[in-house]
């Protein structure tokens, strides 16, 4: 899952990481930042609850119900999990909305200019 991820976030970040902002022609620019917000969102909105909500639930059931000591309550061994879960969508949401951001900055200077 991890492989992946890092896989899809470098397939979305290697056409921007590849442009010289400073040289190239703005139609580019504004053409490739808006292909990579609207990845960003897509990923967000279509393959994270895809992926992430079914990998959760297995993992959850997997360590808190199916492999659960004798007597133990299965929430309290959930709790880690959803805890962690809580705290890496904060974080994960919180550079989705910086990246996006970003390029909607770029996206907007560029209309500006144009405009």
């Amino acid at each position: 899952m991890m492989l992946f991820c890092a896989f899809a976030t470098y397939y979305v970040h290697r056409p921007v990481d590849r442009m010289d902002l400073m040289t190239e022609d703005l139609a580019t620019v504004a053409r490739v930042m808006a292909k990579f917000r609207k990845q960003y969102n897509q990923w967000l909105y279509y393959v994270t609850p895809t992926l992430l909500i079914p990998w959760l639930s297995w993992a959850m059931y997997e360590y808190a119900w199916k492999n659960a000591p004798e007597g133990m309550s299965h929430w309290l061994l959930a709790l880690p999990i959803l805890i962690g879960a809580a705290v890496g969508a904060l974080v994960g949401y919180h550079w989705h909305c910086n990246a996006v951001n970003a390029a909607e900055n770029i996206i907007k200077q560029i209309e500006e200019e144009n405009g």
